[in-house]
């Protein structure tokens, strides 16, 4: 490369590509505009290229190219290049990742799972994942403006066409990226108001039956697989047609082995299901579960409560162990009143148990209410299941009011219904009935 000589006008001719008289100090233009003048008069040197025959061969042969080499290159496959991200693609996953920005508490979408911070890579690939992005991202202002967009009905509809395409396709139905897109969508669906116990829960029970013999040793595939399981579960009490055995055990038994709190484990709560079908079947196992609730809350409330400060720094940590610790307070309060209603309507012990768990979710949710919505979101789930047994109770009207401020932050859906269907299923059971009739019986016989 070497060097060849060039102008040597000042730097201000040159920028402006004037003639320069490369007069010193100054040149006559620079000195008329008042300027600075650098380099007047200096030799500069510009590189060109050194062109050898190799160079120009090669150069000849690339512009125009035998036919011999032109039918060698085509007889060469040709390297699939990844595709570049489309600008509607774009728009998307910078919509998204606004969204996982959110800090506060109250609004932090993370609440339905970590897992979501790594979904941004993985668009592009699935088209009922990226279509359910974009609802995700439509609805997420609809939680704290409580305002609905014909935007979101439309995206909603979009994503549904795309996630009916993706389950048409065997090769795409089972995968974790589909899975993905139809969990996402259940949280449009609550943000949006309909019914929290009606969903996807059949279509995702027999999709995690098909993949739960399958190793998932990815920690984003495991945490989407588990997380999907609590809606399952949770629409299993009201859909007989839903069966979360065997396949529950086949996925998450091994790693639930590790749970040190066995009533925290899936296959545990999953149990609910079978509890309120047929209770008298299952008399012992409720007794067990029940006797097992009471040691591990005991133990939250002695060992892990006094640990949780109220400190900003620990706020997010907070929140979640409520979620876990009203969970077990409800599972418990439920079987209480199974046995309550089914076995021992009479037995005060059982009595007294009960309503301490009631007072146990209604504190509970009283404190929650500072992480509303989001943040809060499975208290109003909690409340529910807690209704019949304070029912009568001095705890009802305060269950009730509790109910009303959550119904707030979803305004369409239905608490009380579902708390009365959940009644219902207590109370339909003509043995509960005879119990029920045998009272003055039991009372006479106490006064003997």
């Amino acid at each position: 490369m070497p060097g060849v000589p060039s102008s040597r006008a000042c730097d201000a001719c040159r920028k402006q590509r004037k003639n320069c008289d490369q007069q010193r100090p100054a040149c006559s233009r620079c000195a008329r505009l008042q300027i600075a003048c650098v380099g007047a008069g200096k030799q500069r040197f510009k590189f060109a290229e050194n062109l050898t025959i190799e160079h120009l061969e090669s150069r000849r042969s690339s512009s125009n190219p035998s036919p011999r080499r032109s039918l060698e290159a085509a007889a060469q496959p040709a390297l699939a290049m990844p595709a570049a991200p489309s600008n509607e693609l774009t728009l998307v996953t910078a919509a998204f990742l606004s969204t996982l920005q959110v800090t506060d508490i109250r609004f932090d979408p993370t609440v339905y799972g970590e897992f979501l911070k790594d979904i941004p890579r993985r668009l592009g690939t699935n088209a009922a994942l990226d279509a359910s992005v974009h609802t995700f991202s439509v609805a997420f202002p609809q939680v704290y403006s409580h305002k609905k967009s014909p935007d979101v009905v439309e995206s909603y509809s979009r994503a549904l066409a795309a996630l009916r395409t993706s389950l048409d396709r065997p090769s795409e139905a089972s995968s974790i990226n589909t899975l993905c897109a139809i969990y996402l969508m259940i949280i449009c669906q609550a943000w949006m108001g309909d019914f929290i116990l009606t969903g996807h829960g059949e279509l995702l029970s027999q999709l995690l039956r098909t993949v739960a013999n399958q190793n998932w040793d990815d920690n984003f595939d495991y945490e989407v697989l588990l997380t999907l399981c609590v809606p399952v579960i949770v629409e299993s009490i009201g859909n007989p047609r839903i069966h979360v055995q065997p396949w529950l055990d086949k996925l998450v038994g091994k790693r639930e082995q590790a749970i040190p709190m066995k009533s925290m484990r899936l296959t545990q709560l999953a149990k609910i299901q079978q509890f309120l079908n047929d209770p008298y079947a299952h008399e012992a196992d409720i007794r067990l579960t029940y006797q097992q609730l009471g040691f591990d809350l005991h133990r939250i409330q002695q060992v892990i409560l006094p640990k949780i400060s109220k400190t900003d720094q620990t706020v997010k940590m907070r929140s979640r162990f409520q979620v876990i610790y009203s969970i077990l307070l409800s599972y418990a309060t439920i079987l209480n009143t199974i046995l309550c209603r089914c076995f021992e309507p009479y037995n005060p012990i059982l009595t007294t148990e009960g309503l301490t768990l009631v007072d146990g979710i209604v504190r509970l949710a009283e404190d929650a209410t500072q992480y509303r919505p989001l943040g809060s979101s499975g208290m109003p789930l909690m409340l529910m299941a807690v209704w019949p047994a304070a029912k009568g109770t001095t705890q009802q009207t305060r269950v009730e009011e509790l109910m009303t401020e959550y119904k707030s932050d979803f305004p369409t859906t239905s608490w009380q219904q579902v708390s009365l269907w959940l009644e219902s299923r207590m109370n339909n059971n003509s043995k509960t009935r005879a119990l029920k009739d045998m009272g003055p019986v039991a009372d006479a016989c106490s006064t003997m």
